[in-house]
């Protein structure tokens, strides 16, 4: 179900808390429900591990502090992350000293693991996912887009920019997309530049590490 525009949700994983704001708000409106949100809700957010999800939204300096006077300092929620595609604004997050991206969970005494990261959407020039875990894209990555993951990376749709796939330093993560347009392909250690005048160029390819090379396979859908 997709989320209303004109409204700020609040959804449970069953641990944490996501409080999703839509992308459609204007800016007053965000404003308002973010009001709205910590009056109605405050009891549930209280002591709450809370994740804030802004979409494709721009999080600037103005909306921050908005964020931060209107909700989370008068409910006393436990802010885990923020979440926004828009990559100068992770870049402006991370320099004021807060989590970006979703969280690992924690399962015991076990080590901490991610669940692969699902986006219904296309990403645009500017935009960018990373996560600690698989990534899959049901969209397209368009010209000026970025996905950097720890594990694998599906792109069910068009990739025309740029991907990191084991972005630590495992060559042994995958690369698989629906119409391959990249001219480079990252994959652990490894670059890999791709040839426009290939076979493959266009369609469904699977991208992998092979000792110093990068390899590009097609198949099927």
């Amino acid at each position: 179900m997709p989320l209303p525009e004109d409204e700020i949700i609040l959804k449970s994983n069953g641990s944490d808390l996501r409080l999703v704001v839509a992308e459609g708000l204007s800016r007053q409106r965000v404003d308002d429900e973010l009001v709205r949100v910590a009056e109605e809700a405050e009891n549930v957010l209280k002591g709450s591990r809370v994740v804030l999800d802004f979409q494709g939204r721009v999080v600037d300096e103005a909306l921050l502090q908005s964020v931060l006077n209107r909700l989370v300092w008068p409910t006393g929620m436990r802010l885990l992350s923020w979440i926004t595609l828009d990559g100068a604004s992770q870049n402006f997050l991370r320099r004021s000293g807060f989590t970006v991206g979703e969280p690992p969970t924690e399962r015991g005494n076990r080590p901490k693991a991610c669940r692969p990261f699902l986006l219904f959407r296309s990403l645009r020039s500017g935009q960018r996912v990373e996560h600690e875990g698989d990534v899959v894209i049901v969209g397209h990555v368009n010209d000026g887009a970025e996905v950097f993951a720890l594990g694998h990376v599906f792109v069910w749709g068009r990739l025309q920019g740029l991907v990191h796939a084991g972005y630590e330093g495992d060559d042994g993560a995958r690369v698989v997309v629906a119409h391959m347009e990249a001219l480079q392909v990252r994959i652990g250690r490894r670059v890999g530049y791709m040839d426009r005048g290939a076979a493959w160029w266009g369609h469904p390819v699977v991208i992998s590490v092979d000792g110093e090379s990068v390899l590009v396979d097609a198949f099927s859908l």
